[in-house]
């Protein structure tokens, strides 16, 4: 990636190269995983107790409708607070907002100093202490630094998920040949 130097009309550039893009993105993709994979494991284990337990009128959210008497300015109040919720509720948020500041940055010491430097020196300390940070907030820090036991957890739920149509259409014949079995005795 090319970003033209400011203050240099020689035509100059400063280049952030694969790697300033490509470590901070792993981590930050394996943050995107990480959240998705609690979120379905924390709605899974939400539907199967609500389907124990017998609740039908269970309301996971409620987005404002159209129908009430609501003003625009609670429509957005509502938008505004689901997307602060869905962006600080993990870590994919915070670790690309860190990203971001992280390249802001280093090109204002490259813009200040005149002197170009890796971008990797700002947006690897950034990004790891902003998940080492949010971690230990989150009392997380071990699990994401052994391997979350979620991922795997996740990864069965999927696996099985992708069984049920094939488990669905083997019930659905052995249902039928048994319907013919008793049709043709009678």
């Amino acid at each position: 990636l090319v970003l033209p130097m400011s203050r240099d009309f020689r035509g100059n550039f400063a280049m952030i190269g694969l790697g300033e893009i490509l470590i901070p993105g792993l981590l930050i993709s394996f943050a995107a995983r990480y959240d998705g994979a609690r979120m379905l494991v924390k709605k899974c284990s939400q539907t199967s107790r609500i389907a124990s337990s017998g609740a039908n009128d269970v309301e996971f959210g409620s987005m404002p409708s159209q129908v009430d008497s609501q003003t625009k300015e609670t429509q957005l109040l509502y938008y505004m607070g689901r997307m602060k919720k869905v962006l600080f509720k993990g870590y994919f948020g915070p670790l690309t907002i860190s990203y971001t500041i992280a390249l802001l940055a280093a090109y204002l010491v490259d813009w200040l100093t005149g002197v170009t430097q890796a971008t990797l020196l700002y947006t690897v300390p950034i990004c790891l202490g902003t998940a080492g940070f949010v971690g230990a907030l989150r009392r997380e820090l071990s699990e994401l630094w052994l391997g979350p036991r979620v991922l795997t957890k996740a990864n069965r739920m999927v696996a099985v998920a992708d069984k049920i149509p094939e488990l669905r259409s083997a019930a659905a014949t052995e249902a039928n040949n048994n319907l013919a079995e008793t049709t043709s005795v009678a």
